[in-house]
């Protein structure tokens, strides 16, 4: 896949402690569409210990970032193509449980939620609706000596 061109915002969230999060649409190299794409992994912390939990939550967010994906509170964000990033977060999940003792586990009985979904469907309902959105062209004029 090429590089990322003709970039399109398709969700912002802003919030003052953490700062924002902008995720982006575009055309690859290709001329494909890519959208982003959210990988959602929630675990089973109300049957399974706390600490083994953070352990494994641990190095799924570490995997997934080196393979490409942004933090998004539980989620996990890349600009893949739906299967191409489904493929990769079962990747990411299998060699964890390949390469680390969770083999012995079954890391998939750890985990509550595992799925995916384009982000443009996302409607983060902390946000106003969009016909509450006004957007005000103002021109800031620099006066010259």
């Amino acid at each position: 896949m090429g590089y990322l061109v003709e970039p399109k915002i398709l969700y912002q969230h802003c919030n003052y402690s953490i700062g924002c999060a902008i995720v982006l649409s575009g055309i690859d190299g290709e001329r494909n569409l890519v959208m982003a794409y959210a990988i959602v992994i929630d675990l089973d912390y109300d049957t399974f210990p706390a600490d083994d939990c953070q352990v494994i939550w641990n190095e799924i967010k570490e995997r997934m970032v080196a393979a490409g994906f942004h933090r998004d509170g539980r989620s996990f964000v890349i600009n893949l193509a739906d299967k191409e990033a489904c493929d990769l977060a079962q990747k990411i999940i299998e060699s964890i449980e390949d390469h680390l003792e969770y083999h012995r586990k079954h890391l998939h009985k750890y985990m509550k939620e595992f799925y995916g979904y384009p982000l443009a469907a996302k409607t983060n309902l902390l946000l106003p609706s969009l016909s509450e959105i006004k957007v005000m062209d103002v021109h800031v004029s620099k006066d010259e000596d």
